[in-house]
């Protein structure tokens, strides 16, 4: 049984020690050539478990880029409220895309939870500071 704060491998794995995905991509890296072409007849038959694999593996995902945006009167809104309402203006005028706007809109309800900590936290010191 090993103590508090005692490793149970003090010396750590062997230098040179492969892990198992590394083992297993070196005894495969010499028949990727054939494996590739083999899910690409796959993908061609019609498989679309293979088509997926190669369509994921291959082309990366795109990334949702966004420029930056400009959006008047939301800098005048006063309230978190406001704000949210002049960002749902935007997206209905077409002045915003809805998924940059779906992310503000939830930026702003981030800011809303972290205002109300900061006030549950300030009554709570005073009423500690009023018991004493």
């Amino acid at each position: 049984m090993f103590k508090p704060g005692q490793s149970g491998n003090p010396n750590g794995r062997p230098k040179g020690t492969k892990n198992i995905s590394t083992r297993l991509l070196s005894e495969l890296e010499s028949d990727l050539p054939e494996l590739l072409e083999a899910t690409k007849a796959k993908a061609l038959e019609g498989d679309t478990g293979a088509l997926r694999l190669l369509l994921e593996r291959m082309i990366p995902a795109k990334k949702s880029e966004s420029k930056a945006i400009s959006i008047p009167n939301l800098a005048k809104a006063k309230t978190l409220t406001e704000k949210a309402e002049v960002i749902i203006q935007a997206i209905g005028n077409g002045d915003l895309p809805p998924d940059v706007g779906s992310q503000l809109i939830s930026s702003v309800g981030s800011v809303a939870k972290i205002i109300e900590i900061d006030e549950l936290v300030k009554r709570i010191e005073s009423l500690e500071n009023a018991k004493q």
